[in-house]
């Protein structure tokens, strides 16, 4: 289960709540849900991870004991008919919390948030300069049709530990057109333009000699 759908199912317990006149539940859960918007696209085993190792004060009210029942209990009514896997990680998720009962909610909210975000950030891909690209595109369109040379800088780029699949799909899209669907679609759409037109050149020649021929 990705993190935006246990975000999305957070919201709508929260709208149930305040359907039950819980009104003040119902804004805890949404404030949980709101601390997800940074890994949304992770793993729910990932980010229970980090909030595992979160360690806010105790004592202070609210405490996260306060919503840790009730999502227990919502999380046991909706495991009777989500899939095993999806079960599997709103217990996960919900086991966290519990385990965190005597916790402030708000220091554990405000702690939990830059843990996220901290996370987030050092995972994130680095990418390369839009200079390193310029220069890889010059160099790709000067060695185009050149069979040795267009194999050196294709090597080279190939062999570019700096570049994430992000920037071979700007490369590819700027050099073909194209950007591919990952790192592999867009260098095979880079030497393919090259190997085209080395085709096509053997074509050409071949025809030539035929009619002179």
């Amino acid at each position: 289960m990705k993190v935006s759908a246990l975000r999305e199912w957070l919201f709508k317990q929260s709208d149930l709540l305040e359907k039950a006149c819980r009104a003040e539940r119902a804004s805890d859960v949404r404030r949980l849900a709101d601390l997800l918007a940074a890994r949304s696209n992770s793993s729910v085993t990932e980010i229970c991870k980090i909030l595992q190792a979160v360690k806010p004060a105790s004592g202070k009210e609210p405490s996260l004991g306060n919503i840790s029942e009730l999502l227990t209990a919502m999380a046991e009514a909706a495991c009777i008919f989500a899939k095993s896997a999806d079960a599997k990680d709103l217990r996960q998720f919900v086991a966290v919390i519990e385990g965190k009962r005597e916790h402030s909610l708000d220091a554990f909210l405000q702690q939990a948030t830059e843990a996220l975000i901290k996370r987030s950030t050092r995972s994130a891909p680095s990418g390369v300069s839009e200079e390193v690209l310029r220069s890889y595109l010059k160099r790709l369109e000067e060695a185009l049709g050149d069979e040795q040379g267009f194999e050196e800088v294709y090597q080279q780029l190939q062999a570019d530990t700096r570049l994430k699949a992000p920037d071979f799909k700007k490369l590819a899209k700027s050099f073909v057109g194209k950007s591919g669907k990952s790192k592999t679609d867009a260098l095979g759409l880079i030497y393919g333009r090259h190997k085209s037109l080395i085709s096509a050149r053997a074509a050409a020649g071949s025809t030539g000699r035929r009619l002179a021929g």
